[in-house]
C-alpha cells in the first residue's frame, strides 16, 4: 500500500514562467498531492517592496488551471 503524501509549495507567480512551472512539477514528483500557496497581495509590496502585476485572486485562478496542481490557495 503506497502511503499518500501530501506537497506543498509556495510563491507569488505573478508572471508564470518556465522556472515556475519546473518547480512546481517537481513539487509534485515528490508527492502524491500538490497543494500551492499563493502570497497575498499584501505580502508581495511588503517582501518584493512593489505589488504584483496581478492582483492575488488572478494569481490563484492561474495556479489552479494547472493540471498538475491538485488545489491552489490563497495564504493567511
Amino acid at each position: 500500500m503506497r502511503k499518500e503524501k501530501l506537497v506543498l509549495a509556495f510563491g507569488c507567480f505573478d508572471i508564470l514562467h518556465p522556472g515556475h512551472l519546473y518547480y512546481l512539477k517537481k513539487a509534485k514528483a515528490l508527492g502524491s498531492e500538490l497543494i500551492v500557496v499563493i502570497a497575498r497581495d499584501e505580502n508581495v509590496l511588503k517582501e518584493k517592496g512593489y505589488s504584483p502585476l496581478k492582483d492575488e485572486k488572478q494569481r490563484l485562478a492561474i495556479i489552479n488551471a494547472l493540471r498538475f496542481v491538485d488545489k491552489a490557495v490563497l495564504g493567511s
